[in-house]
């Protein structure tokens, strides 16, 4: 029995099609995308604002509630900061007196706790619970997208390599294109 080495090839690269596309649906189907709704939290006027994303540059503070369905809702609050007095960029937050002050690090203790007590006392809203189901619905369909686009380059390379690989080696042994062997069979 004579090895076919061209043959054991296209299938060892049809098996590595099928785990890659099975692989890919499973983690399609799967994985769940992280998604959140975003708020804007207005420290000096007390205020939240529903938004898309945070700055770059703003204090963020994560919060998980349950909605009425008891789906995990996850909530992202930003604290903006702010041109203070003396010009100067400061993140505003209040002691327990009611007083807005200014920390020039987001990472300030006085900052972050107060922070932390916004995120304790947040609850949702059905616009939160809207937005939260919206935002998830995108990274869902953007998670789709991005694991065909991969799952498509991943295998067009397969394929050109496979090709070429065999297209080489057959010009090295003197094999004409179509066949596995110099002799016909």
């Amino acid at each position: 029995m004579k090895i076919n080495v061209f043959e054991g090839a296209r299938r060892i690269a049809l098996l590595v099609t099928g785990v890659a596309i099975l692989g890919s649906l499973a983690y399609a189907v799967f994985n769940k995308p992280y998604a959140h709704a975003a708020y804007s939290v207005d420290v000096i006027l007390s205020t939240m604002k529903l938004i898309d994303s945070c700055a770059e540059n703003d204090a963020t503070e994560y919060v998980e509630r349950v909605s009425a369905e008891g789906k995990a809702v996850n909530i992202r609050l930003c604290f903006p900061a702010v041109v203070w007095n003396d010009g100067k960029l400061a993140y505003p937050f209040k002691k327990v007196s009611g007083e807005v002050y200014g920390s020039e690090d987001k990472y300030g203790s006085e900052a972050r706790a107060y922070y932390k007590s916004v995120a304790a006392s947040f609850s949702l809203t059905p616009e939160s619970v809207e937005a939260f189901n919206s935002n998830q619905w995108k990274a869902t369909i953007a998670q789709w997208k991005d694991t065909a686009i991969g799952l498509t380059g991943g295998l067009a390379f397969l394929w050109t390599f496979v090709v070429a690989v065999g297209w080489i080696v057959r010009g090295f042994m003197g094999i004409p294109r179509g066949r596995d062997s110099r002799t016909a069979e």
